[in-house]
């Protein structure tokens, strides 16, 4: 109820704000679809379509590459998974990945989202489905690639991810205001 979602979705384009102004890297945007093919989302019901695991996490990208999609799926801890099928990355999922289970799917998304190389990667709680270990491994990941120019905003509401932050922002009746890890960790305690 604080507006977490509301700020995603104005960020994604989905909504336009009643008020204020967009910038991104100093500029204002005032089309926000001009951004929207360097954005990743990654939520936590990550949409799977009716496919190939290979498929869902091309999602439309026109350039295949293997070697590419093998490390990308290893970095995610996925990729012994998709070994131990009989089809492997041509495996079918269903419906809204009715095949896979839910940490499954959200490995798929994250893929998803580094195999298209996003220069912004939006994380909607979406580590909720995964086992701890998995959940520190994806955040390992995702530290290295932040570390070498992506820029992750995370929605959480698991405190623990957000020692993982450089900036860490509250919404909180309406407003904003952004904490260091400390002064965040210290209120928290």
């Amino acid at each position: 109820g604080s507006g977490k979602t509301t700020l995603v979705n104005i960020i994604l384009g989905f909504f336009m704000p009643n008020n204020g102004d967009i910038f991104f890297n100093g500029k204002e945007i005032n089309n926000i679809k001009s951004i929207q093919n360097i954005i990743g989302y990654v939520q936590q019901d990550v949409y799977i379509m009716d496919a190939t695991i290979k498929e869902n996490i091309l999602f439309g990208s026109e350039d295949f590459d293997e070697k590419k999609l093998l490390s990308v799926c290893e970095k995610v801890n996925i990729l012994e998974f998709v070994n131990s099928l009989e089809k492997k990355f041509d495996t079918k999922i269903g419906e809204l990945g009715s095949l896979i289970s839910g940490g499954q799917k959200q490995r798929i998304g994250i893929a998803r989202a580094i195999y298209n190389n996003r220069k912004i990667l939006i994380l909607d709680e979406s580590t909720n489905s995964l086992d701890r270990k998995t959940e520190e491994e994806i955040f390992k990941l995702l530290k290295e690639l932040n570390n070498n120019g992506l820029t992750l905003l995370m929605v959480a509401h698991n405190y623990n991810l957000f020692k993982n932050c450089n900036k860490i922002i509250e919404l909180k009746d309406g407003k904003s205001k952004i904490l260091s890890k400390d002064d965040f960790f210290n209120k928290i305690n």
